[in-house]
């Protein structure tokens, strides 16, 4: 009894490792001839003619083949077929198949055909278990829609996924795409970027580092390093969402829109573009950059747009700047609340409060216009209540009024200024350190003319009225214009003091632009960045 258990036992051990290595078989379903010649090929049945091979649920079929039996594997030559259900049609010059691991290698004219598309390679691995194949020498993919190259493809038949490597490219009647890594859903047609990926259209490009592109609405979500735009102008930003219909695209975080023709330049942490209409805008720290041959202007408000000036003429672009206006360049800084550039005739115009500051002179009025042109000199217009001030080298208040102001300026500096009608001056009289007295004059028209920007001479156009006082007759009465007011201790110092609002003056402080409690330090670090990368261009 004991011995039998025994048996039992040793031939169980021996049964079970058998039957878990047991090999799914290839079969030889069909062929004309079969012929074993060890001088030919050892080991191996040479099948000649119409052969079919079987293998789980797969037919191969091709003109020769020769059958390793012991070895479980195939290598077929001549119209190799096979088939795996209505999933899968391939066909190629040569075979390899290895029936143990399920791989078919198939070279020479390979053609991989599902009923979603057809891909074409020299060579090309499929595992008929997993549904995968894949090649490294180079294809082209076909569907509906879209004609796909790469160096490096890969095909799962389970998910109708595509992965693609090295150099590929995406041609559409519509559009060219190319990456160097991406992957492609058959069934929606849509592209998934994982690499610097450009997609140029009719209309303009797309570039990005991550998102995903629908090919057939040419809508998408991108996440990293994306811009749009065409010869014109770019929207650049990390992450931008795009819908090809309406033309609308939105922007977030690290926001830039530029302008070629205008040198015009819009940053931000959210923004708008409006393709059909050509409109957009930036909101959130939101800083427009003007660069020319002189120097670089640095202005902020709330919320920056850009427009065409008309439909008829959209190359032509006006931008738009609301709330809490503040700008800063080298010769000139000024603030206002709303502000609009034409880049059509080169003129900013601003509005409700604006003040100018040019070297040590100080200007107001009910709106400013600044002319900004390629040659000399450039002009600066004050309409209605126009004031102009400036502090001596002896703490004065040198003053004009007028109803209108014409400033000429020369190589960024205010030479000429023209009043044009209701006239008033106060002018301080001095020998070098010492005070003479004040000239108070008025005259209907009054053209100054300034040195090392302080006043150097006044002439009357038509008959003034002057009136001297020594230092000892004139009062503080005396000293100041009806619309005298000294605004220096909010003229922006620098480029990034445009951002420097009453408000930011706690540490803690609610950003109007982000609605959100956020620190000083870390909205001026944002600005800080944001001025190192333009001075670099």
């Amino acid at each position: 009894m004991r011995r039998s258990i025994l048996v039992i036992i040793c031939c169980l051990a021996i049964s079970i490792p058998s039957f878990a290595q047991k090999k799914r078989r290839v079969y030889i379903d069909h062929s004309d001839s079969l012929v074993s010649n060890v001088g030919v090929a050892h080991n191996a049945d040479r099948l000649i003619g119409n052969v079919v091979v079987r293998h789980q649920g797969a037919i191969m079929k091709c003109d020769s083949a020769y059958f390793y039996s012991k070895e479980n594997r195939v290598d077929a030559f001549g119209r190799v077929h096979i088939t795996q259900g209505d999933s899968i049609n391939l066909s190629g010059n040569s075979l390899e198949y290895d029936g143990n691991t399920s791989t078919a290698l198939i070279r020479g004219l390979v053609e991989l055909k599902d009923p979603s598309l057809v891909l074409t390679t020299d060579e090309l691995e499929y595992n008929l278990d997993d549904g995968v194949a894949y090649y490294n020498t180079g294809g082209t993919i076909v569907d509906s829609l879209n004609t796909l190259n790469s160096v490096v493809g890969r095909y799962y038949a389970a998910s109708k996924m595509l992965f693609f490597k090295d150099s590929v490219e995406v041609v559409n009647k519509d559009f060219t795409l190319k990456s160097d890594t991406l992957k492609y859903d058959t069934e929606a047609k849509k592209v998934y970027i994982s690499g610097p990926t450009h997609i140029d259209g009719t209309s303009g490009y797309l570039y990005s580092e991550s998102g995903w592109y629908e090919t057939i609405t040419q809508d998408a979500e991108l996440y990293r390093n994306s811009r749009m735009g065409n010869e014109k102008q770019e929207l650049r930003c990390d992450t931008l969402l795009y819908n090809k219909a309406s033309g609308e695209a939105y922007a977030y975080h690290n926001v830039q829109l530029e302008d070629f023709k205008s040198k015009l330049e819009i940053r931000g942490e959210e923004g708008f573009y409006f393709e059909k209409s050509k409109r957009g805008m930036v909101t959130k720290s939101a800083l427009l950059l003007q660069y020319d041959k002189k120097d670089t202007l640095y202005l902020h408000a709330d919320t920056l747009l850009t427009r065409p000036i008309a439909d008829s003429i959209p190359d032509q672009k006006m931008f738009l700047a609301y709330n809490r206006v503040r700008f800063y360049r080298k010769d000139m800084q000024g603030k206002c609340d709303s502000l609009a550039y034409s880049a059509q005739d080169s003129i900013m115009r601003m509005y409700f409060a604006p003040v100018i500051w040019a070297m040590k002179n100080q200007m107001t009025a009910d709106s400013i216009t600044y002319t900004n042109k390629i040659e000399d000199p450039d002009l600066l217009n004050l309409y209605n209540d126009a004031f102009m001030v400036s502090k001596d080298s002896l703490e004065m208040y040198n003053q004009i009024s007028g109803k209108n102001m014409t400033g000429y300026i020369y190589n960024n500096h205010l030479k000429v200024l023209d009043v044009l009608g209701n006239g008033q001056t106060i002018y301080y009289v001095k020998d070098k350190d010492s005070m003479l007295g004040v000239n108070k004059a008025e005259c209907s028209n009054i053209r100054i003319k300034l040195k090392d920007n302080q006043i150097d001479r006044i002439s009357f156009i038509t008959s003034p009225k002057m009136d001297f006082f020594p230092p000892s007759d004139f009062t503080s009465q005396d000293l100041k214009l009806p619309l005298f007011k000294w605004e220096e201790e909010i003229r922006p110092k620098s480029a990034l003091d445009v951002f420097n609002y009453d408000a930011y003056k706690e540490e803690e402080v609610i950003d109007r632009n982000l609605g959100e409690q956020v620190s000083k330090k870390d909205i001026l670090e944002k600005v800080r960045k944001s001025l190192r990368n333009s001075d670099k261009k």
